[in-house]
């Protein structure tokens, strides 16, 4: 193994630094998600038995402890369900507008990881055919 590294090059020190950084970023994402969806199952079903007794109090504070963006946007929903419908559908579609960035975190830097991955791995395939000639 570490003979494949050392036949390398340099430019494969950069390359095995991004492949774990994309490694690292790909399983906190992996985790966030799968927490995110436990909670909001649950929450799911509290939300539901609240709403269906009229206990909005109740169902606010459920979504407070969920803390998550699901959550937070059902809570701001259920603040202001005095809303016409028309109204409530917009306030609602710019709540989850604010919630897709805690979705997307980190993703542009695995994006820009794999960019740079290539270009170092393009850098190492002509350092590589300078070297043999």
């Amino acid at each position: 193994m570490f003979e494949i590294l050392k036949s390398g090059g340099i430019v494969m020190v950069p390359i095995i630094a991004c492949g774990l950084a994309a490694v690292f970023i790909i399983v906190e994402r992996f985790y966030y998600f799968f927490s995110i969806k436990r909670r909001d199952e649950k929450l799911s079903r509290d939300i539901e038995n609240c709403i269906l007794k009229n206990d909005f109090q109740t169902a606010e504070s459920v979504c407070t402890l969920a803390d998550t963006p699901c959550a937070k946007v059902v809570k701001n929903a259920i603040e202001h369900r005095k809303f016409a419908e028309r109204d409530l559908k917009e306030f609602i579609q710019s709540k989850m507008d604010l919630a897709v960035p805690e979705f997307e975190h980190n993703l542009s830097a695995l994006s820009t990881i794999s960019n740079v991955s290539t270009l170092l791995g393009l850098l190492g395939t002509v350092t590589g055919n300078i070297k043999a000639f």
